[in-house]
């Protein structure tokens, strides 16, 4: 009789409270699968975010005992010029390490100042050898990280031979 009851009540339009419990299971059973959907995202994002804090903490460990030095990559004048900057700059960095009341903080921002100046060369001759105004600033890059590598790659064969 009670099934009578509530197909006459659906006829009629009207809602049962099975209907009700049914819609809200339904509503309930999307947000369950919205949400576990979330939550495997934020999974996959935890799961990059470690992974990264690992290649950092592996990457710090390997550059124990390295100083880095951040030397900004800044348009040079032309290559004549920077040249003769460049010589200026060494000869005061010369000029300062020589002396024998060396100030280590003075003698460290000529070296600063040389290592601007000689990346300021680098930048001016590739410009010269790239003309129409293109950007070179990765070429210096990759122009300082080749000649870094191959010093590094160096160090052992001199720590060898000088025992």
């Amino acid at each position: 009789m009670g099934d009578v009851k509530a197909i006459a009540l659906k006829d009629r339009g009207e809602v049962t409270e099975a209907d009700q419990a049914e819609r809200r299971i339904s509503e309930l059973e999307n947000e369950n699968d919205r949400l576990k959907s979330e939550i495997r995202v934020s999974n996959d994002v935890v799961d990059n975010l470690r992974s990264r804090v690992r290649m950092l903490e592996e990457e710090r460990e390997r550059n124990k005992g390295y100083v880095f030095i951040r030397v900004p990559v800044l348009p040079g004048d032309h290559p004549i010029h920077q040249h003769v900057g460049v010589v200026g700059v060494a000869d005061r960095f010369a000029t300062e390490i020589e002396s024998a009341s060396m100030d280590r903080g003075r003698a460290a921002v000529e070296l600063f100042q040389l290592f601007q100046s000689f990346v300021g060369l680098i930048y001016s001759e590739l410009a010269d050898l790239h003309p129409g105004g293109r950007d070179v600033v990765g070429y210096v890059k990759t122009f300082f990280a080749h000649y870094n590598q191959q010093h590094l790659d160096q160090l052992p064969k001199v720590k060898e031979q000088t025992g």
